[in-house]
C-alpha cells in the first residue's frame, strides 16, 4: 500500500517517488516508461518523507526508530539517524538543515547534516501526531508553532 508520493525533478525529467508500507520505494519517470530505481528494505513502513537538498529523500519509518536519508543520484542510503525512543511519524523540513518529527505525545528536532538528535520535547498524551510546524520569533525568542489534529501549541526553543 502506498503511504505517500513525492515529485522529484532530476536532469530535466520528472519522477514520481512512491513509498509503501512494505519497505519498497519506487522511483519512476512520470512521462516516460522508465524505472529509475526500486529500493527494497526489510519490513519498513515509510510514513512520511520529503526531498532534502534537491537530490536526497528523507523518510521516517513507523516500524523502526530511525530516519533514512536516501541519496537519489547515487541510488544508495546516505545515512540513518537513530531517534531513541521515538518511532517515526510525520516529518517536517525546517530550514533545510533540521527535521522535526512527531508522534503521540512527543516531537524531536534532528540535525540532518550532523546526523543526530538535538532535542526531544514531551508535549502530553492528549496531543496527536504532528501535522504542521512553523518557526517564529517573538521578542527575540525563537519558538515553534506546532499543530496536530486537535491543537495548536507554542514552544520556545
Amino acid at each position: 500500500m502506498t503511504r505517500f508520493m513525492i515529485l522529484w525533478k532530476y536532469q530535466n525529467k520528472y519522477y514520481l517517488i512512491e513509498c509503501c508500507n512494505n519497505g519498497r520505494i519506487s522511483i519512476n519517470n512520470l512521462f516516460e516508461d522508465e524505472t529509475y530505481i526500486n529500493f527494497e528494505t526489510k519490513d519498513a513502513i515509510y510514513d512520511y518523507g520529503y526531498i532534502y537538498n534537491q537530490d536526497y529523500l528523507c523518510t521516517s519509518d513507523l516500524n523502526h526508530n530511525y530516519i533514512t536519508i536516501w541519496d537519489l543520484k547515487n541510488k544508495t542510503i546516505s545515512k540513518q539517524i537513530e531517534l531513541g525512543n521515538i518511532y517515526g511519524g510525520k516529518m517536517i523540513n525546517w530550514n533545510n538543515k533540521y527535521t522535526i518529527i512527531g508522534c503521540s505525545g512527543y516531537f524531536a528536532i534532528i540535525d540532518i547534516e550532523e546526523g543526530k538528535m538535538k532535542k526531544i520535547i514531551k508535549i502530553n498524551e492528549n496531543v496527536d501526531i504532528l501535522k504542521g510546524v512553523k518557526k517564529i520569533k517573538i521578542n527575540q525568542i525563537e519558538s515553534l508553532v506546532i499543530s496536530d489534529n486537535n491543537n495548536i501549541l507554542l514552544y520556545n526553543l
